[in-house]
């Protein structure tokens, strides 16, 4: 990551944006492995989320700032395998693990970011990212093919 930004702020600083050019320079910009499993988590219809898209019950961090919360989103996102299904297949990370352990695990994780991270990984199992012109067409323009090509078309 180019500089200490949260990916919730990182999404935010594309949605201020007007020009489809200026946000695919800031994806780019923080282009990272986590971000990427991120996007992918959002918008790749190969991955079936194994968590329930309802709000669970948590303990929302008190963190001031995403830097001094427990964990990134960034760097947890390289775990999400353990919550999802990949082309109906089970992941490396969910082969062994129990429903009640996965969602224990995804509390745990929601507990441990700051909140807007925790926001932003509930809308990601949702497959809802609330930043203005965050689309899978704008993800493969700044990551060519990330996401399958049907994924990036927009939908009639």
């Amino acid at each position: 990551m180019a500089d200490n930004k949260s990916l919730h702020e990182i999404f935010e600083e594309v949605g201020t944006k007007t020009k489809i050019s200026d946000k695919v320079s800031i994806l780019q910009h923080h282009s990272s492995d986590g971000i990427k499993a991120i996007l992918r988590g959002a918008y790749d219809t190969r991955i079936d989320w194994l968590v329930p898209n309802t709000p669970p019950p948590y303990t929302p961090s008190e963190s001031p700032s995403h830097d001094l919360a427990d964990s990134k989103l960034e760097i947890a996102a390289m775990e999400l395998g353990k919550y999802a299904n990949f082309n109906g297949q089970a992941t490396n990370q969910s082969r062994n693990i129990s429903q009640i352990q996965r969602e224990n695990h995804f509390i745990q994780l929601l507990e441990s970011l700051h909140q807007s991270e925790a926001d932003l990984l509930k809308n990601i199992i949702k497959r809802k990212l609330p930043y203005k012109g965050l689309t899978p067409n704008l993800v493969n323009q700044a990551f060519p093919n990330l996401l399958p090509e049907d994924d990036a078309q927009p939908k009639k």
